[in-house]
């Protein structure tokens, strides 16, 4: 009986990344972040303006996915049958890892801002290994290869912007707007797929 639950709830979210617009709303949220951190500095210089933009892109997030869901059920779900997105917190052991993390991050963020300019160089690197850990997530209770990629991705891309010693808010910024429009490309793709199939299978059933 667990098993079969298990399974439906993988089939959840591999319906919830099934048309892409997952993706296309990732990039969209990668894109504003990548101009927050652009003009952030400009305005608002603070030690914990990290987690500000992270709990402010959260919030653009879950807006976004209400979006998804509104449109889902005109396009995706006729097709694929309604199903509600499995969020991955209902395991405990999902929840402990999940604050575990978040205080760690919080911690090297106090960290490298109390070490000054020198200090701060490294926060590229913290937001790749953020953007790792999410896609990792992300492709392990979806069983999708396109996850890891971006995953490695993220990371070999934060190592290379501490190694050419960006500011705190350059660094982030140009991580946050390449990766945003990797999944703006990725989500295209996939949407485009799944138009395609969607067509096809109209047809063959008219047939």
């Amino acid at each position: 009986m667990n098993e079969k639950f298990v399974n439906v709830q993988k089939k959840a979210i591999q319906y919830w990344f099934i048309d892409g617009l997952a993706e296309l709303a990732a990039g969209l949220i990668g894109i504003f972040l990548a101009v927050l951190f652009w003009v952030w500095h400009q305005v608002f210089t603070w030690r914990w303006s990290l987690p500000v933009i992270l709990v402010a892109a959260f919030a653009v997030s879950f807006g976004l996915r209400l979006i998804i869901q509104r449109i889902k059920v005109r396009s995706t779900y006729p097709l694929t049958g309604y199903v509600s997105p499995f969020s991955g917190l209902e395991s405990k052991w999902s929840v402990v890892i999940l604050i575990a993390f978040s205080l760690v991050l919080l911690g090297l963020n106090y960290l490298f801002s109390t070490q000054g300019s020198q200090g701060l160089i490294w926060s590229p690197g913290l937001a790749g290994i953020i953007f790792t850990f999410i896609f990792v997530w992300t492709g392990a209770t979806t069983k999708l290869k396109r996850f890891f990629i971006l995953a490695i991705i993220s990371l070999i891309l934060g190592l290379i912007l501490v190694l050419l010693k960006l500011d705190y808010f350059q660094g982030v910024s140009v991580l946050t707007e390449i990766v945003g429009l990797v999944l703006l490309v990725q989500g295209y793709q996939v949407r485009k797929i799944y138009l395609q199939q969607s067509q096809q299978m109209n047809e063959a059933i008219n047939e």
